[in-house]
């Protein structure tokens, strides 16, 4: 499921909110703005970030500074994959241009497999009935 506004958040029934959030300062700023603090004090949900494409030190270290989101984490993750913006906002996608001359020409699996590591981590995040959730 995406969402645009909190306020759509606040009446989800959803288990899992995942975030999926670009490895900047200034994302996590907006994430934490918009979003972490505006949650009622009431909400029972396990709220996971997921750092595309790392979850740098200072990043987390930022997250712990302010106690009030950081107890309400369920957990922090990183996705190394690239993620290119589309039209469709419920879409993410691994554009890949260089993977073929990595595969073929190169014999480079290590990529494919960071992506392939990357898609199971999204999924066992999921797991149940959980819904994804993209902001």
């Amino acid at each position: 499921m995406h969402l645009t506004d909190h306020t759509q958040l606040a009446t989800c029934q959803l288990g899992n909110v995942v975030y999926l959030v670009y490895s900047t300062h200034q994302s996590l700023a907006m994430l934490t703005r918009n979003w972490l603090h505006q949650l009622p004090d009431d909400d029972l949900r396990l709220h996971h970030v997921v750092f595309i494409p790392d979850a740098t030190f200072t990043l987390k270290q930022q997250l712990r500074e302010d106690q009030r989101v950081w107890n309400r984490l369920q957990s922090v993750h990183s996705l190394p994959l690239h993620w290119f913006p589309t039209e469709q906002p419920k879409l993410i996608t691994m554009e890949l241009p260089q993977l073929v001359a990595q595969l073929v020409l190169n014999g480079d699996w290590n990529f494919l497999f960071r992506c392939a590591t990357a898609a199971r981590q999204l999924e066992q995040l999921m797991t149940g009935s959980s819904s994804a959730l993209t902001v």
